[in-house]
């Protein structure tokens, strides 16, 4: 690779998309790797110490599945609002304002 084509790469992928990218590549790994580890050790399973919560392991899965969930969902609303305020930027800067005083 030689430096005009990272420069080209670095103007097709803005800073600004790459941290939406790795967000969402964070969220996804996260859940991906907390799901097979609880599965792995069997805290879906209905058996004696899961009923009575006795494994501690299976515990502490549930308490981050549930506090991952709880961020995941700020991370999607802060997300959306970004998104919508760069739309919203982006129809003002190609559109032409009218504004009543002008008629």
């Amino acid at each position: 690779m030689n430096m005009d084509t990272i420069k080209g790469l670095q103007s097709y992928f803005p800073r600004e998309r790459m941290v939406v990218v790795m967000t969402f590549s964070s969220i996804i790994f996260l859940n991906f790797l907390l799901l097979n580890s609880c599965i792995f050790f069997g805290c879906y399973e209905v058996n004696f110490t899961n009923i009575f919560r006795l494994n501690l392991f299976c515990n502490a899965c549930t308490d981050m599945t549930y506090n991952l969930q709880k961020y995941q969902i700020q991370i999607y609303w802060a997300l959306g609002g970004y998104s919508l305020k760069k739309t919203n930027d982006f129809i003002h800067q190609y559109t032409p304002s009218k504004t009543p005083s002008e008629n």
